[in-house]
């Protein structure tokens, strides 16, 4: 099964392709900070138009871990909603030629931090990955033993 899964953000994507599980290619998309909002959102969508990915799945994670009662804050709003948008312009990017799922945060990371994504990402693949490229990955592999088992056992 051919996966690609996306860390997504208005400032810095990470983006992992597997083929089963193996890792067959990584990299990180960067909008300019210094550009407008729309800009960089219309980048992002160029970006992905321009990929022409044809596998058999797209996950792209979901912010539910800053959603929780207590979590959404002022201080976090803008991120959010930032972020919500960046979500929307990659869906919509990707939408027509593939199938795509959604995978929050704590559904597939849990509590765990940017170096344990790290670390399991280079155990695994053997190789260094920055911590966009190495949350894409780890989304994924995580997708296909455990999100996937739970998703089949609820069906």
């Amino acid at each position: 099964m051919q996966i690609m899964s996306i860390d997504p953000s208005i400032t810095t994507i990470g983006i992992a392709r597997l083929d089963g599980r193996r890792l067959v290619s990584s990299n990180t998309f960067r909008t300019d900070p210094k550009d407008t909002l729309i800009d960089r959102l219309r980048e992002i969508s160029v970006y992905f138009r321009a990929m022409k990915y044809k596998g058999d799945l797209v996950l792209i994670e979901l912010p539910d871990s800053f959603m929780r009662m207590g979590d959404y804050s002022v201080r976090n709003a803008r991120s959010i909603q930032l972020l919500m948008l960046a979500i929307g312009v990659i869906t919509a990017s990707l939408i027509d030629r593939n199938k795509i799922e959604f995978v929050g945060v704590r559904e597939w990371k849990g509590q765990a931090d940017k170096r344990v994504t790290q670390m399991i990402a280079e155990q695994e693949c053997g190789k260094k990955l920055n911590n966009h490229e190495a949350d894409a990955y780890v989304m994924a592999l995580r997708w296909k033993t455990v999100l996937k088992f739970k998703k089949l056992v609820r069906e």
